[in-house]
């Protein structure tokens, strides 16, 4: 019994001595502190305060922080030189620092060098759907890891910058990841209140309270935003505090956690308001519906809490866009309450192709949001200063080899199986490499009477975008293809019938110059969704106006009561009051003038006596090329 036993243990003993080790994480001489320690607070790595170290740091996005880094010498033999080697990115920093044994130390590192000025050989000429280039923090950019996490690696070389070889317990490298906090993880928001107006005519208040976690440090910047709602609603935003920055942690001596109130008013909404309180450069942070405002009882404001994803053009919330082929084209990317660590897809298809996998080409965007962090050495107090930015993805793609419309769709999948939480409608990019290829001028006359305007119609279509505009000029293109830019130009008008259909007409009435005669051309310039252009040139001949023949006369009388005054005289002006002619009455009282055109006239008498004057006026139209036109001019004193 006792050889069996013994030999049972030993068999055991011998596996447990075979075994490999227990792998044990090694501690890093490295951490992070967002605040200068106290000497008296730095103790070997597994005694330090948590709640005053990090290993990984986390920012508040689209925001600055400073932190301290602190080194720890494991070695024993006193005071040892090191040098601290810091990757951000493509960038490399080192630094040398003296620390005792068994000692946390602060380490600073010198402002680098400034790098060498680029040459720019070229303007970059402006691409379709690109958005204003932001200026770049200073600093080195952050690059990701292998698991996509942005990332800063160190090392704790010897004096002379040589490896150290790693201790039982401690490493001499590490990498410390750097994330954002999205803004529910340390403020909270509660639901908008809305109070119903006293009046019908009077806009309606809305307030939404923010409250801080006291995760964190420094001032959030807040934001109550109505976004563009439907197309059918006109919201009018009236008086409100819109704006405004809230403390994170609560001062010295206070009770609560800091609140902050935003405040707006709003009239001419549809049946539902969209709500969005930003956080940080975060505008949709939180986001509201409130679909009975306006109605006899205030309420509430309900939580939009549902994944959502879209794809819109740069500028505007359209989700249908023409472009020529080019070779940047940007749509806008935007995820709705996406959780952490989720990744967002845009797939490319010709329209109506479907989801299969072999008619998409997927193109990876990383998370939720563009983030980005720099780094810049040393910051204001010397320590390592971050600059975060946090913003909607704008995705650029190539569009030189697409023809025709195209969908794009943003997909939100999860991290860990990749199924997909959320889909976007899918935005509609037609790319069109021909401008309009059908311009017709509508019925033009060789020859047109100068100084009366000219009117002009077209008609155009393009049988892959619609036609954007049109434009008359007064000029013909150069050698060189293009229309002197100080031409006369005149936009076109297209022509709707029923008030509401469309047509591929499009008119003006091109003013022209009194002075202005011989030949002339007149070009339209037409432009297609794509902004691709096309034009057509009429030549037309300017002329005076035909000389008008004399058709006719007119004959009258000038009277004064019942009796005919002889030796009158007689002026005649035209509808412009030009003088015509000049006649005098005869011994009857008759005057006559002949030889006259078509048109209006004005016949005045006039005669002087020892007393006062008479007069006598009377509008005539001469229009019978037979019988004389008559006209009775009847005089009277002036009262």
């Amino acid at each position: 019994m006792k050889t069996i036993f013994y030999s049972l243990f030993a068999s055991i003993f011998g596996l447990l001595a075979t075994a490999p080790a227990i792998a044990q994480e090694k501690k890093t001489v490295f951490i992070f502190s967002p605040d200068p320690v106290a000497k008296e607070n730095l103790k070997e790595d597994d005694t330090l305060d948590a709640k005053l170290f990090k290993r990984d740091l986390e920012l508040r996005p689209n925001s600055n922080a400073e932190f301290t880094l602190y080194v720890f010498n494991p070695l024993p033999g006193g005071e040892k030189t090191f040098t601290v080697e810091l990757k951000v990115g493509t960038s490399t920093f080192r630094s040398k620092v003296k620390i005792p044994a068994e000692t946390w130390v602060p380490v600073t590192f010198a402002k680098p060098a400034a790098p060498a000025p680029v040459v720019v050989l070229a303007p970059i000429p402006a691409v379709a759907g690109a958005p204003k280039a932001e200026p770049v923090p200073p600093g080195a950019a952050l690059a990701k890891n292998a698991e996509g996490k942005l990332s800063l690696a160190m090392r704790l070389l010897d004096d002379k910058g040589d490896a150290l070889k790693d201790t039982e317990l401690y490493t001499f490298k590490s990498s410390a990841d750097v994330s954002l906090l999205t803004p529910s993880e340390y403020v909270k928001s509660s639901k908008p209140k809305f109070t119903t107006p006293k009046k019908p005519t009077d806009p309606t208040t809305i307030i939404a309270e923010v409250e801080s976690l006291e995760k964190t440090s420094g001032t959030a910047d807040l934001r109550l935003a109505f976004p563009m709602q439907s197309t059918d609603s006109q919201i009018v935003i009236r008086q409100g505090l819109y704006e405004r920055t809230m403390p994170l942690q609560r001062d010295k001596g206070a009770m609560n956690a800091p609140i902050a109130n935003l405040r707006g008013s709003l009239e001419s909404y549809g049946e539902e308001v969209r709500i969005h309180v930003g956080v940080d450069g975060i505008d949709r942070a939180f986001i509201y519906s409130a679909k009975t405002l306006g109605e006899t009882v205030a309420g509430e404001a309900k939580l939009i809490e549902d994944m959502a994803v879209r794809v819109t053009a740069i500028t505007t919330l359209s989700i249908q866009e023409a472009t020529a082929p080019v070779k940047t084209y940007s749509v806008r990317v935007e995820a709705d309450n996406a959780p952490k660590g989720t990744r967002l897809e845009l797939w490319l298809r010709p329209e109506g192709t479907g989801n299969a996998a072999a008619d998409n080409e997927l193109i990876p965007l990383g998370g939720p949001r563009d983030e980005q962090v720099w780094l810049d050495l040393p910051g204001p107090t010397g320590g390592f200063f971050f600059t975060s930015r946090s913003k909607d993805w704008i995705k650029t793609i190539d569009s030189q080899s697409l023809r025709g419309t195209m969908e794009l769709v943003g997909v939100l999948k999860a991290k860990d199986d990749g199924k997909t939480l959320a889909k976007s409608q899918a935005f509609r990019l037609t790319v069109d490499g021909t401008p309009p290829d059908r311009i017709v001028f509508g019925k033009l006359p060789a020859k047109h009477i100068k100084g009366t305007p000219l009117p002009l119609s077209v008609t155009t279509s393009d049988p892959e975008t619609a036609i954007r505009k049109v434009v008359f000029y007064l000029a013909k293109e150069n050698d060189e293809g293009k229309l002197p830019p100080e031409a006369v130009k005149l936009p076109a008008e297209r022509l709707v019938v029923l008030n509401k259909l469309k047509t591929d007409n499009w008119v003006a009435a091109m003013p022209l110059a009194a002075d202005k005669k011989g030949e002339i051309f007149v070009t339209a310039q037409v432009t297609n969704e794509a902004g691709l252009v096309s034009t057509l040139t009429q030549r037309i001949e300017l002329v005076d106006p035909p000389v008008k023949k004399p058709i006719g006369s007119i004959v009258g009388k000038v009277q004064l009561g019942e009796r005919f005054l002889p030796g009158v005289d007689v002026t005649l002006s035209d509808a412009d009051g030009k003088l015509k002619g000049n006649a005098k009455t005869d011994a009857n009282g008759s005057f006559k003038f002949e030889n006259l055109v078509a048109g209006k006239y004005s016949v005045a008498a006039s005669r002087k006596d020892s007393v006062s004057e008479t007069k006598g006026k009377a509008e005539v139209i001469v229009e019978d090329i037979v019988k004389p036109t008559k006209a009775t001019l009847t005089m009277a004193r002036p009262k």
